[in-house]
This record gives C-alpha cells, sequence and structure tokens, in this order.
C-alpha cells in the first residue's frame, strides 16, 4: 500500500489533542506557527505605535497651519 504511514502520536490521541489546545487557546503547538503568530504580533503592534505617531504628526501640522491662517488675518 503506497503512501500509509504509522503514527504512534496519531494513534494513542497526542495529535489530536494538540489540535485541540490550539484551537481553544488560540496558541500554537508547533514551532513555526508559534514564529507565524509572534510575527504577527510584532507586526501588528509596529503598525499601531506607526499609526500612532503619524496621527500625531498631522495633529501638529494642523495646529501649525491653524497658527499661521491666525496670524495672516
Amino acid at each position: 500500500m503506497r503512501g500509509f504511514t504509522f503514527s504512534w502520536k496519531r494513534a494513542i490521541g497526542i495529535s489530536g489533542l494538540k489540535s485541540r489546545l490550539a484551537h481553544g487557546t488560540g496558541i500554537p503547538t508547533t514551532r513555526m506557527g508559534l514564529e507565524r503568530k509572534i510575527g504577527a504580533g510584532i507586526l501588528n503592534t509596529t503598525i499601531g505605535i506607526i499609526t500612532f505617531v503619524f496621527g500625531i504628526i498631522i495633529k501638529i501640522i494642523s495646529a501649525i497651519i491653524k497658527g499661521i491662517i491666525k496670524i495672516l488675518r
């Protein structure tokens, strides 16, 4: 029979338990899954910080422009 492999972890239920644990908690049980989750968290944090800083810069520029307009009136 081609393609048949035996997994003792699957036979005693470790694979299913790990899968249920990962789906239930949202914490991956594989190294690659954990790396993906950490990478996504870092990326989301970085984007959040950039968005926050950009918002502050826009508010500062807006205040400067309002001040200039007030002076020119």
